[in-house]
């Protein structure tokens, strides 16, 4: 299944290389040890579990908003699907594997399409709107601090702001109009047919559109649930501000002070978000050289190195390694076997 993403690996290994080269390059090896042992082994633990919980409250999100119409549905399954997912986004230019993958094992524990999609896709805008509203947040309270603290990189984060805000607008209108997905799978169903792709089959699009009718079952059904949306909301607020969290703790854990953990915070926010949907697996290189470039007022000349090794070594290169084992297991622990129905859905 990871095949198709063959090429994004190899780009992503290559940027790791060119990162690391570069950051060596430029930095004294010895001097960058000799600060990273400065780190408070309690506050690198409590890093490891802030962007660990990260992940993991995506999957209770998964597990709370599929619960709400679709019963038997673990909690641990939902979990291993999150760590699936921040593993393929990591591979994939602006994370955009993700999902997709996340879709397919799902139904491969028997969860349909039509339900998945929809729920994935909510907590899609949600992550996103969350991004969205602590950017505008900045602008309007913060303007002249980011501006200082950007300098010549500005303008990656009005990009990155304008980019997610575009985002959330588009999945919003998918979701609020359902029937728009009918006529997109119909003209995409069209032009697959018509270049010979695909071949003519009425029992094809019988069944993409009763998936879409299901699809919008689900979505009519979260409309009325008001309340539930309104908890993953929150749920996704707590969860989006745990990797946001983690710089403070990286501040704090190298012996410094001075500096407020909701600065801290919002200077993460806004070097995430400037980054986040920009092509690059796992935003590398251009994430260490923002970094570099906002916080180097916050961490001394020593620090710096330090500080984006620990950042960088927890929040991607950790959970990485911790997301591919759990794919793996994922992926290895039932029989790849699947039903008919999942094999021919494109036929």
């Amino acid at each position: 299944m990871l095949g198709k993403y063959k090429l994004s690996i190899i780009l992503l290994l290559i940027l790791i290389l060119l990162t690391v080269g570069t950051f060596l390059q430029a930095n004294d090896l010895s001097e960058v040890l000799s600060a990273l042992s400065e780190m408070s082994l309690l506050w690198l633990a409590l890093g490891i579990l802030s962007v660990l919980l990260f992940v993991i409250m995506e999957g209770v999100m998964i597990w709370y908003l599929l619960r709400s119409f679709q019963k038997g549905i673990g909690l641990c399954q939902c979990i291993s699907w999150s760590f699936v997912g921040f593993f393929v986004s990591g591979i994939t230019p602006s994370a955009t594997g993700g999902q997709p993958m996340q879709i397919y094992y799902m139904k491969r524990a028997g969860i349909q399409v039509s339900a998945s999609m929809p729920v994935l896709m909510i907590l899609a805008v949600l992550y996103k709107l969350v991004m969205v509203g602590i950017g505008i947040g900045i602008c309007l309270f913060w303007s002249t601090g980011i501006a200082a603290s950007f300098g010549d990189y500005l303008w990656l984060f009005y990009l990155g702001l304008g980019l997610n805000s575009f985002v959330v607008v588009l999945l919003t209108v998918i979701m609020i109009r359902p029937n728009y997905a009918e006529k997109i799978v119909l003209k995409v169903q069209r032009l697959l047919t018509v270049t010979r792709i695909l071949k003519v089959s009425p029992e094809r699009q019988t069944r993409w559109l009763s998936a879409i009718a299901e699809y919008q079952q689900v979505i009519n059904f979260f409309r009325g649930h008001k309340a539930t949306l309104f908890s993953a909301a929150l749920m996704t607020l707590i969860q989006r501000s745990l990797p946001f969290l983690l710089t403070w703790i990286i501040y704090r854990g190298l012996g410094l002070s001075g500096i407020g953990i909701l600065s801290l915070m919002a200077l993460q926010a806004a070097v995430t978000l400037s980054v986040d949907l920009l092509p690059l697996p796992g935003s590398m290189g251009i994430s260490e050289l923002v970094f570099s470039a906002v916080f180097a007022a916050v961490f001394s000349e020593k620090l710096l190195p330090a500080a984006l090794c620990i950042s960088r070594g927890i929040s991607f290169y950790l959970i990485m390694i911790v997301s591919a084992a759990v794919f793996a297991w994922v992926h290895f622990s039932k029989s790849k076997v699947q039903s008919k129905e999942h094999r021919n859905f494109l036929v």
